[in-house]
């Protein structure tokens, strides 16, 4: 008969393997291809980023010119774009690619544990 403890160690090990299973089913660790493919998303975001900042700050700086052939009608529509975008950069986008670069980075050190003994599986 198995002990409440046993039964608890016995259910974290199969939700482990399922997890396992899982990640298998999806397509286990990434390929090249699929790394590049999700570096060149990240950076065509950066870049997009980069130039409607360039073009935000350039319309700010009308202020300081003083100069009427500059005029560039702002509403207050455009402004609260720019607001709520940069909150959901900052708020959301931001920290939860923060999170998903922390996990993988946390996922290396186990990653190379399992390699390291499928090699001395392997090697015996």
């Amino acid at each position: 008969m198995t002990t409440a403890t046993e039964q608890l160690l016995d259910r974290a090990i199969q939700e482990q393997r399922e997890k396992v299973q899982r990640a298998i089913d999806r397509g286990g660790l990434p390929t090249e291809a699929e790394i590049l493919e999700v570096e060149a998303a990240l950076a065509n975001a950066c870049d997009a980023v980069e130039a409607l900042s360039h073009r935000v700050e350039g319309i700010a700086e009308i202020e300081n010119c003083r100069d009427d052939d500059l005029s560039y009608t702002v509403t207050l529509e455009q402004i609260g774009l720019v607001a709520a975008f940069t909150a959901d950069l900052l708020d959301l986008e931001i920290p939860q690619l923060q999170q998903e670069a922390d996990r993988l980075r946390h996922a290396i050190g186990p990653l190379d544990s399992i390699r390291r003994e499928q090699q001395a599986t392997t090697a015996a």
